[in-house]
């Protein structure tokens, strides 16, 4: 039986579970969809509490069902506000003997609600977790007096921040100095094993909005498709609007536009499957609050090389010469300098390549991941 009690009385696939009377994990965060970061590592933090043998119950932020409806405020999520506050008491009233882990945010209007929680908490007087996947909270505060308040009431209240690499304790360093550092983790299905592909390939993976590097990888790819004819390219992810799309295929030459493929977003064994038949991943995100993309993840958990901007916490995961290449914010004609060099040395593939693997096994599996916050539950810092 699943050891999941969601508020809405549903379990991470979907199905129906019925609820126990004891609960060891609440958790406050919001499963798929939409598609992002944080969802995905809630449904991971989940099924590992079930393999931990932690019954767990999910207070279900759910404020948006689409990429394109984050930010955005409705009477919809007005509504939804005061729901996930009365369950989130409700949560706390039935099962006090639970821990509580808080999947935090510092993007408004969420964050002012996470801030009305964490009050929520505090006034209930009852420890939690904050779990941040992002950064930026610094930057929130220096914005204004109430922000600061809101950012310390949240973070300094919490018994512990756990954050996902050592570049981001700096961001929460001045509101809560019990901080622990648990980095993502994707499956482990195992790749085939280290290729070296006859006909090479590049590869993007995210979201095709705005300032996720989508126009900076059409630069890349035209470049790099010109100057190695055998070579192609993959665009994986869902748009924010066709007309976005038709944008990015104009940036191409139209020899090039013949050797770029729009797959659309993919998932699991079929996105899997791609990412694996090529040689280096691409991630020209110039977004600042990067935290620990589980694409880039994904690329060493597949033994795949990372050409990927310095920003964020990008530098907890690519180490330059390693198993990528880390490249300055926005310049893309480097990043397609060391693509092209990853395209044309099978010996340069084969080096990243094994160290990508080596990387994932070393600090990012998903044993790790399980063995971290059984520690941390448990009342034990992480190894």
């Amino acid at each position: 039986m699943c050891s999941v009690i969601c508020a809405s009385s549903s379990s991470p696939s979907g199905g129906i579970v019925a609820e126990r009377s004891t609960v060891d994990v609440i958790a406050i965060s919001q499963l798929p969809p939409p598609v992002h970061g944080s969802t995905i590592m809630t449904r991971t933090f989940l099924e590992s509490c079930d393999k931990l043998g932690l019954v767990t119950s999910l207070v279900d932020r759910r404020f948006s069902t689409s990429v394109g409806e984050i930010g955005e405020t409705s009477l919809r999520k007005l509504f939804a506000a005061f729901s996930l506050f009365t369950r989130l008491w409700r949560a706390l009233d039935r099962h006090r003997a639970a821990s509580v882990v808080f999947f935090t945010t510092n993007r408004p209007p969420s964050f002012w609600m996470d801030v009305l929680l964490s009050l929520l908490l505090r006034a209930k007087r009852r420890d939690y977790i904050a779990y941040v996947h992002t950064s930026g909270y610094s930057e929130l505060a220096a914005m204004g007096r109430l922000q600061a308040r809101g950012v310390r009431a949240m973070l300094a209240g919490a018994r512990s921040v756990v954050v996902l690499g050592e570049s981001m304790k700096d961001d929460v360093r001045g509101f809560n100095d019990v901080i622990q550092v648990i980095p993502n983790t994707v499956g482990t299905v195992e790749p085939a094993g280290t290729q070296v592909h006859e006909s090479p390939q590049l590869v993007y993976v995210s979201n095709l909005i705005p300032g996720k590097g989508a126009e900076d990888f059409m630069r890349i790819a035209d470049r790099c498709l010109t100057e190695v004819p055998t070579a192609r390219a993959v665009v994986i992810g869902g748009t924010s609007s066709p007309e976005y799309t038709n944008d990015l295929r104009a940036m191409l030459s139209p020899d090039s536009q013949a050797r770029v493929r729009f797959a659309g977003p993919l998932f699991d064994a079929e996105r899997d499957d791609v990412v694996a038949a090529s040689s280096v991943l691409v991630f020209p995100s110039s977004y600042r609050f990067e935290a620990q993309p589980l694409t880039l993840l994904e690329g060493l958990r597949l033994a795949v090389p990372v050409v990927a901007y310095d920003v964020g916490g990008i530098k907890d995961i690519v180490a330059d010469g390693v198993n990528g290449y880390l490249v300055t914010k926005n310049d893309w004609l480097a990043s397609s300098d060391r693509c092209l060099a990853v395209l044309r040395s099978a010996d340069l593939r084969r080096h990243l390549s094994a160290g990508a693997r080596q990387t994932f096994d070393k600090r990012f599996s998903l044993v790790g991941y399980r063995r971290a916050w059984q520690s941390l539950l448990s009342g034990r810092a992480p190894e």
